[in-house]
């Protein structure tokens, strides 16, 4: 139980809405005061939950006397999130990288690590548009000679 709020919280809910929303959904209507049972949150802190549950989606009102609430059911809600956030995403890529430009900076790197050197070598041959100027010895040139 403690995976699923942390993961509940990990996508924006609180502790309180977690474990609201997980109480929702084993047993439904509940109301307000059942729901506070049933999660342990406290009354104090409940209605502020619940509200936010409802704004975000998870959970519907139902105009009864007393009111109640059920749980929107996960494969909506989560699909509804993750469509939202690719969304989102894919929003960000595209228009971050229209405004993105590359710096021209040219810059002596020192990288330690004999083998992440070679690495870094053959990852800026392989990647060059126009050339690389490298200063290797006789006895590494093997390494770097598919790229070269």
């Amino acid at each position: 139980m403690e995976k699923l709020i942390d993961s509940l919280m990990e996508i924006g809910f609180s502790k309180n809405e977690s474990k609201a929303y997980l109480s929702l959904l084993k047993q439904s209507p509940l109301t307000g005061y059942e729901i506070s049972k049933q999660s342990g949150v406290p009354r104090s802190m409940i209605y502020q939950s619940i509200n936010k549950l409802v704004s975000h989606g998870a959970i519907n009102e139902v105009r009864s006397d007393p009111l109640t609430y059920t749980p929107v059911p996960p494969s909506e809600f989560i699909g509804r999130l993750r469509h939202e956030k690719e969304e989102t995403f894919a929003y960000l890529q595209e228009n971050l990288e229209q405004i993105q430009h590359p710096p021209e900076v040219h810059v002596i790197r020192h990288i330690q690590e004999r083998s992440a050197v070679i690495d870094r070598m053959n990852d800026l041959i392989s990647k060059a548009n126009q050339e690389v100027w490298l200063s290797v010895w006789d006895s590494e040139l093997h390494e770097i000679e598919p790229y070269a």
